[in-house]
């Protein structure tokens, strides 16, 4: 039987950091990062903690803050609005995954996923742009999910933790 569309296209508008269930994935959780990750970015494994992204020379992609619909990330932001924090990070480092891409960058299937190394507004972002970025190992962008936020593939294990 034919199928005109996959489980992958039919999902439409997902935010970044989300993962793909039904495709073979993996999320690990950390109890030790660093406060502020960001759904949706990548995040690297620094002296035991997962942390930010930070321009250093020797990052260590550890994989994409998985977003959390009923808890935060940063402690004292949503303690204020009555959401509990976290007590683990979780991160997605294999299998199909949304991430956040800047803005005026245009993905195509199958390219080369870069993690945004520069410092500024779009650090930890996936990008096509491999000056001073970090390469994702055997990454791929799959397919667009909205504006800013893109699915990719991260067909193996990545060895960053």
């Amino acid at each position: 039987m034919a199928f005109d569309k996959t489980v992958l296209t039919a999902i439409p508008d997902l935010m970044p950091g989300e993962v793909i269930a039904a495709s073979p994935h993996n999320v690990s959780a950390f109890d030790v990062w660093e406060e502020g990750l960001i759904p949706g970015r990548f995040c690297k494994f620094d002296t035991g903690s997962i942390d930010l992204l930070d321009a250093s020379a020797t990052t260590l992609i550890a994989g994409v803050v998985r977003r959390k619909i009923s808890s935060a990330l940063e402690n004292a932001k949503y303690t204020k609005l009555g959401i509990a924090p976290d007590q683990v990070a979780e991160v997605v480092n294999f299998g199909f995954v949304t991430v956040e891409i800047p803005t005026g960058v245009t993905p195509a299937r199958f390219g080369q996923v870069y993690a945004v190394n520069t410092a500024g507004a779009d650090i930890g972002k996936a990008t096509t742009v491999s000056t001073g970025n970090v390469a994702v190992p055997g990454a791929v962008f799959w397919e667009g999910k909205r504006p800013g936020s893109w699915l990719i593939n991260i067909p193996k294990y990545l060895t960053g933790v």
